[in-house]
């Protein structure tokens, strides 16, 4: 049976191979702009030196000759010749797919020159005003020309006083334009940025010069001719040889981009850092140990393994462990998905929904409405058509997602092959996974189920409650947690045997298809009691995992009994202590009138609570500023509401009409989160600074980051600079349609130059992620010396079926203290820092250990909810 199964894996994952090719050709085919694909951009890159060389060399000549100057040369001297080249051979590339002539793409290389110009004059008139155009319009707008047109619009009405050179508007008094000048309150000279559109016959001039240079130089570009009876036409096309290399390099990338899946055999075991886990070795040559690890990595981890044993280093053998686990699809999940989905239920926050939404009505009397109406109007038109093509995204993923499910749930068992990132950090291979949203996740369960006991009904039960969380029950004692279940055992069980009639109970959960998952298994326990074999897994999660190794690390009591990490008789949160004080400091800037009164007003009518708190704590100790706070309000609060007025749930959206109006009332209260959270969590402040001094002692010398995880696992930190400049191009560079190539260069990375503001800013939660993830890897090795061989695992979430969640309830505290007892992550750090540096640099670090403090590590054993 298993050599059956075998060779049915072998042909299931040749089709991977195959379906990831149609998924590749349907991309291409479906993107009419080559310059955003990868191919052609690797043929642009590859010309570039030639043709900026051309470029360089013409104007030299130009500017040595004796002779009367070309027109053209004025146009184009005082720009970046690396961004001309790039510039033409985007604009030729592009011309080619619209089928364009010669003298269009002529003549929309001039424009972008123009353009370039444009975008020159506006920072020199006023650079802060061209940052804030750019970021208005690549917010406001998808389509290129209308940013560009926007952009000069904008520019156009903006204006600043020459007296003090503050910014201004216009008023209108009679037939004469005032300014009212916001920082000096007179009244000065108008000044507002205007350029004069070049003609025709200078765009093409402009960028006659730049298409011989492509033409003769690239190697990639010709042109042909087109006749008809009335006249011949010059187009511009691809020399025989780049369309034969284009059409190589796309058949070659077409078979390197395969669909991963699960298994249905379990994955072959990790030996070195790229022997894959597929069986086919073509698939399994796609997946290395590490994702996106560099040479260096790869080389001290393939150093490492080969020194170990012959189960490997300690992060292999609980690698290799996670992915041996047997997994089985939730028929009854995936049963409840699919009619949701179909019949467009409202399930929870998160659940996607299939219909589309319709586009407002055309007010009335269109001709009378205020500019400023007919543009409200425009806008809530885009954000419809914004969120229609969401919906649509939506939709083929779930239909992916539907199709993994039912194909999975023909067999008696599946497996998800795993690798790491470059900290050490564990995920599934295939997209399908239970590493994603709710109703992806419950449809999981363990493929090896174990009978229940009266110590795995209880877990089941604080099982259920959790994932409810109806009246917080969650933030209770686990006794209450019990009860609760206990006393609603009726109406849970007729959830886990009628989704349908039951919508209205479980959609309302915290997490509902969960939920609906743990009913069904409740139910099953209710009906059959010890006699029942359970595949269910019941999660015990971190309180605030960042917090907590940050007061393990630091020895931190404080911090430790906020998250949980010292015994108390119910469970601790964090998150509600920081929403606390931050209720404290709105409400005080509620009674005081200034400009912050409307935002303190508007978050007490909207309500503070420990959810509006969470994000920004959880992120606190992964080195999270004010900005990434505002960012994370904006995004659970602003748009969801934002979302409720364009549906018609909601009148109004409660923090202003405009998302500038929002994303004030998101930046106001994100300073308070920090300020408060600061006030709660002393800890995480410290090592975070440490880590930052000593990333940023290493980027000064132009070096990486490197440290050993308490697993073994080699972690690297490399974040590189160019050793050319970067090419950038001002709006316009969105009408070349290239906005993920913004950043091109045609020389390799650096290998010296580190970019030191991101290796500071990342250090931190990488090194955390990276701590993370050894005590997910510690607690699945004892855990299998004790037999438990099976694991739903997410990070700082621990699960296996409930008979044996006593075990991993243990297990998780122990490997935590282990991994602290007698270890400091900090000294160990600079260390390693230590032995990178030169004697200079370490003379110049000025760092001390963050200094310990009195939390007892082995009373970890009896808090009941550090993990639960």
């Amino acid at each position: 049976m298993f050599d059956q199964l075998k060779m049915l894996e072998i042909e299931r994952e040749k089709d991977m191979v195959t379906k990831g090719r149609d998924r590749f050709l349907m991309r291409q085919e479906g993107n009419l702009n080559p310059t955003t694909q990868n191919n052609p951009q690797k043929l642009i890159s590859g010309a570039m030196t030639r043709v900026a060389d051309a470029i360089r060399a013409r104007l030299l000549k130009e500017e040595n000759s004796g002779a009367r100057k070309f027109c053209w040369y004025e146009d184009i001297k005082g720009l970046d010749v690396d961004l001309l080249a790039y510039l033409a051979l985007n604009t030729c590339m592009e011309s080619i797919a619209l089928k364009a002539s010669l003298t269009s793409c002529i003549t929309r290389i001039g424009q972008r020159i123009e353009l370039e110009h444009w975008s020159a004059g506006l920072k020199a008139h006023d650079s802060k005003l061209a940052k804030r155009i750019e970021t208005q319009v690549t917010k406001s707008h998808n389509s290129p020309k209308y940013r560009v047109k926007a952009a000069r619009i904008i520019a156009a009405k903006d204006s600043r006083c020459l007296a003090c050179t503050g910014s201004g508007s216009i008023e209108e008094e009679g037939s004469t334009s005032l300014l009212t000048c916001s920082k000096c309150n007179g009244k000065g000279t108008l000044q507002p940025y205007v350029s004069e559109p070049w003609a025709v016959t200078r765009q093409v001039k402009a960028g006659a010069p730049l298409i011989n240079a492509v033409l003769e130089f690239s190697n990639i570009f010709d042109v042909w001719e087109k006749s008809t009876p009335k006249r011949t036409m010059k187009k511009m096309g691809m020399t025989h040889e780049a369309s034969l290399a284009l059409a190589d390099m796309d058949h070659k990338a077409s078979w390197l981009e395969p669909m991963f899946a699960p298994m249905i055999v379990p994955p072959t075991p990790w030996v070195d850092v790229d022997t894959g886990c597929y069986r086919d070795a073509v698939l399994a040559n796609q997946v290395p140990l590490v994702r996106m690890a560099n040479s260096t990595q790869r080389k001290a981890l393939k150093h490492k393994i080969a020194k170990s044993g012959p189960e490997g280093p300690e992060f292999l053998e609980a690698l290799n462990a996670i992915q041996a686990t047997p997994l089985k699809i939730n028929s009854y999940v995936v049963d409840a998905v699919d009619w949701a989905w179909a019949s467009g239920c409202d399930v929870g926050d998160a659940f996607p929904h299939k219909a589309e939404m319709d586009l407002p009505s055309v007010p009335e009397q269109w001709d009378l409405l205020t500019d400023q109406a007919k543009k409200g109007y425009s806008i809530k038109c885009r954000e419809v058509h914004e969120k229609n093509r969401d919906i649509r995204s939506q939709t083929a993923v779930m239909k992916q997602d539907l199709e993994s499910a039912r194909d999975l749930e023909t067999f008696d068992e599946f497996y998800l092959p795993w690798n790491m990132d470059f900290r050490s950090r564990c995920y599934p291979v295939p997209h399908f996974n239970y590493h994603r949203d709710d109703h992806i996740k419950a449809m999981f369960q363990l493929g090896t189920t174990k009978q229940m006991t009266p110590d795995g009904a209880t877990w089941l039960a604080i099982h259920v409650a959790n994932l409810g969380d109806f009246e917080k029950v969650s933030k209770q004692p686990f006794a209450a947690r019990n009860k609760w279940t206990e006393d609603n055992s009726d109406w849970i069980c007729q959830v886990g045997r009628d989704f349908k009639g039951t919508v209205e109970l479980w959609s309302k959960a915290d997490k509902p298809f969960q939920f609906l998952a743990a009913c069904n298994a409740w139910s099953q326990w209710k009906e059959h009691g010890l006699l029942y074999h359970c595949a269910i897994p019941c999660s015990l999660d971190g309180s605030n995992s960042g917090c907590q190794h940050y007061s393990a690390a630091s020895l931190d009591e404080k911090d430790g009994a906020l998250v949980n990490l010292t015994p108390s008789e119910s469970p601790q949160d964090v998150y509600q202590s920081v929403a606390d004080l931050v209720l404290k400091r709105v409400t005080a800037d509620a009674l005081v009138e200034d400009e912050q009164q409307v935002f303190a007003k508007a978050w007490l009518a909207y309500g503070i609570n420990r959810k509006v708190c969470k994000r920004n704590t959880m992120t606190y100790a992964y080195s999270a500023v004010v900005y990434g706070f505002g960012e994370q309000l904006e995004a659970d609060v602003m748009v969801p509401l934002a979302t409720l007025v364009l549906k018609g749930q909601i009148k109004a959206h409660p923090f202003g009409e405009t998302a500038y109006e929002n994303a004030k009332a998101a930046r106001y209260l994100a300073q308070i989160n920090m300020d408060s959270i600061r006030q709660v969590i002393r800890s995480a402040a410290d090592g975070m600074e440490f880590f930052k001094a000593i990333a940023g002692a290493l980027a000064h010398e132009g070096k990486p980051v490197r440290w050993t995880t308490p697993t073994g696992f080699i972690a690297y930190q490399k974040y590189t600079d160019f050793d050319m400049k970067k090419v950038k191009l001002f709006l316009h560079d969105r009408a070349t349609h290239v906005e993920k190539r913004m950043q091109i260069t045609v020389r390799q990375r650096s290998k010296t130059k580190i970019k030191k503001r991101k290796s500071k800013s990342s250090i931190s939660p990488n090194v955390i992620h990276s701590m993370d993830s050894s005590h997910l890897m510690k607690t699945v090795l004892l855990l299998k010396e004790q037999g438990v061989v099976d694991f739903f695992l997410i990070h700082d979430s621990f699960a296996a079926t409930p008979s044996e969640t006593d075990l991993v309830y243990g297990a998780v505290r122990l490997a935590f203290i282990e991994m602290y007892d007698g270890f400091c992550m900090y000294q160990k750090f600079l260390d390693e820092a230590n032995q990178q540096l030169s004697l200079q640099g370490r003379d110049m670090l000025n760092v001390t250990v963050p200094k310990k403090g009195n939390l007892d590590l082995w009373k970890i054993l009896d808090s009941e909810y550090c993990f639960a």
